[in-house]
């Protein structure tokens, strides 16, 4: 791809301009590049070279250059044919070429000698050499996306297909550390706009497209473009499937079931599964071969058991009558043993004889106390809903857009398994979103000058909400100097805990970014040069209550047994931590540029610089 001097200088400073206020983001780096030649294989110049993505009509078209080269960057994965023609030569066409995500495709044209009007068409897929870039690369393709089992149906699990790649967890929950790098610390991009947290917290994933959405994705493991940054790991740049000129459309649904399981070892009674993953999608013209369209939605209903053997106290126990057990139980008062190990009613703790009496009688026949005595399943209820919609439409041969919304509205349920909901550890609401919309506008100002700009903006939300929170159970304790309005934390040597363990409530809404950039993309000669600015802000209001109805220590120290000095009120420990509202922003600013330089035909260099 070339561009004369003149056309440079009328059009760089309009481009200058643009590059400072578009709003943009960081473009995926797809591209068929290569030479023409004549038929000894010399460089051909002029030669008009056009290219069509051959599912959706759409056309671009460049002269080559001095030296003979073409290039056409910013292009969306798809199926492509290439024609190059010039006077005194036959047309060449070179069908079945496939772009892919992030990857950089040389395909040269030899053309003949002979008239325009002859021409010479290839038909079957052309042998594609991605020499024109060092980046250290791995496609996964959407028939691997579709047919690899997978957990959940989540595309990016299998990043791990990659040599470079070690993976930790399963599901939609795992994490990689790629190349080395430190474990969940890449950067992802769907469709060329971030979908994970900008400058706060960890770098996670926020969304894993559904498989039916995905038309592919690349992991890139090094040498990557300085447009590509932000990253200790890998850059992981994901395509959503677009519409085409066909329709196309499909139902499906993932179904498992407890009727198809058998019981697991630990457990007393077969843990009910309930698990349905079903959605739809389509995609085809509003316009062909100027507008199109996809959609997909896709439903989880999840009911599901996971067994839990616990450490409990004996009915006996709770009410301060150890005498069926062979250890002493101390008077921190008098430091000698109480009388047939039994503490007098009298001294029981009246707060700390009620929190005794939320543990569950053990259930498991034969096993002595504090040595797993109870068996329940902790039953959990998960709904999610994706939605993942994209339209494109090409305004002329200079100017085209895409828009696209990726949401997940979910909320999971955990239930409690002590008699009193709230008074367990596993009792839990999480009610969670995520919208992210992005739009993005390509300008050519001339065949080998254009313009990209992209915006992309992400709202989510995250609420973990404990099952005794929001509660009156504090009030009939007659709890004070802690916020009444949380069951709290306490924690007794040698048996299960009461109250939630981790975090009482934690409510982050709403989570918000934005990003901005803006890149452009020139040619002269041998050189193709790539610039561009990125700006981002994050902020996140975030009210935090770990332990706000308090968290107490009950250990063997002073009365030989946790449960003793919980019923004696004799505590170890005890602390409160609650936050204020905290409202946190963070402002990120880059800029690059790059340069990839033919030096020869059989040698190109990557210079890039990023900031």
């Amino acid at each position: 791809m070339s561009i004369s001097p003149n056309s440079v200088s009328r059009s760089s400073s309009v481009v200058f301009i643009t590059s400072l206020f578009a709003a943009a983001l960081c473009a995926q780096t797809s591209e068929i590049s290569g030479r023409i030649l004549d038929p000894s294989r010399s460089a051909l110049s002029g030669a008009k070279v056009t290219l069509t993505r051959t599912d959706t009509g759409y056309q671009r078209s460049t002269l080559s250059s001095q030296e003979g080269y073409y290039g056409f960057p910013l292009l969306a994965p798809g199926s492509y044919e290439i024609a190059a023609e010039r006077d005194g030569f036959q047309t060449q066409t070179r069908a079945g070429i496939t772009v892919q995500t992030g990857v950089i495709s040389t395909v040269d044209l030899q053309l003949q000698v002979g008239s325009v009007s002859q021409a010479v068409t290839v038909t079957e897929s052309a042998p594609l050499l991605e020499a024109g870039t060092s980046a250290i690369t791995h496609v996964v393709e959407n028939k691997t996306i579709a047919g690899m089992p997978l957990l959940d149906r989540r595309s990016a699990q299998l990043t791990r297909l990659n040599g470079f790649v070690v993976q930790a967890g399963a599901g939609a929950g795992a994490t990689f550390a790629i190349a080395g790098g430190r474990g969940n610390n890449a950067n992802y991009l769907i469709d060329g706009g971030t979908a994970q947290n900008l400058t706060l917290g960890v770098s996670t994933l926020a969304f894993d497209p559904p498989v039916e959405s995905m038309q592919e994705f690349n992991v890139a493991v090094s040498n990557y473009s300085a447009e590509l940054g932000r990253t200790g790991g890998g850059v992981i740049q994901m395509t959503t499937k677009s519409g085409t000129n066909n329709f196309h459309g499909s139902v499906y649904e993932f179904f498992r079931n407890d009727a198809l399981n058998t019981r697991t070892f630990f457990a007393s009674t077969k843990p009910v599964l309930r698990y349905n993953l079903f959605g739809a999608s389509l995609g085809g013209p509003i316009k062909r071969n100027k507008t199109q369209f996809f959609f997909n939605y896709e439903g989880k209903r999840q009911t599901s058991a996971t067994t839990q053997t616990l450490n409990i106290p004996t009915a006996a126990e709770t009410h301060g009558d150890f005498s069926a057990d062979s250890y002493k139980i101390i008077d921190p008062l008098t430091k000698a043993p109480f009388p047939n190990n039994t503490i007098p009613a009298s001294r029981l703790d009246p707060v700390g004889a009620k929190l005794a009496a939320f543990y569950p009688a053990p259930n498991v026949p034969g096993a002595s106390s504090g040595k797993a005595n109870f068996r329940a399943n902790a039953p959990s209820q998960n709904v999610a809903d994706d939605y993942v919609a994209r339209i494109d439409h090409v305004f002329s041969d200079n100017d085209r857009i895409f828009g696209r919304l990726l949401a997940e509205p979910s909320h999971t349920v955990t239930n409690s398994i002590f008699p009193t909901p709230g008074t367990d550890s596993f009792g839990v609401l999480s009610h969670n979103y995520y919208y992210n919309v992005s739009a993005t506008w390509y300008h050519n100002f001339s065949p080998s000058l254009i313009n990209e700009a992209r915006y992309t903006y992400t709202r989510r939300q995250a609420l973990s909400i404990s099952a005794g929170a929001n509660t009156t159970i504090d009030q009939s304790l007659g709890l004070t100097g802690i916020n009444q309005a949380f069951f709290p934390t306490v924690t007794v040597s040698g048996f299960q805990t009461l109250g939630n363990a981790s975090q009482q409530q934690r409510l982050q809404t709403p989570i918000r970014s934005d990003q901005y950039a803006n890149n452009v993309t020139f040619t002269r000669g041998s050189h193709q040069v790539k610039f561009g600015v990125e700006y981002r802000y994050a902020s996140n209001v975030d009210l935090y209550s770990p332990t706000a109805g308090g968290s107490f220590a009950f250990t063997n120290t002073a009365t030989g047994s946790g449960l003793a000095s919980l019923l004696l009120g004799w505590v170890n420990s005890a602390s409160r931590l609650e936050t204020y509202e905290l409202h946190t922003r963070a402002d990120s600013y880059a800029g690059f540029i790059q340069d990839d330089w033919r030096v020869t035909p059989k040698l190109t260099l990557n210079l890039g610089l990023r900031y």
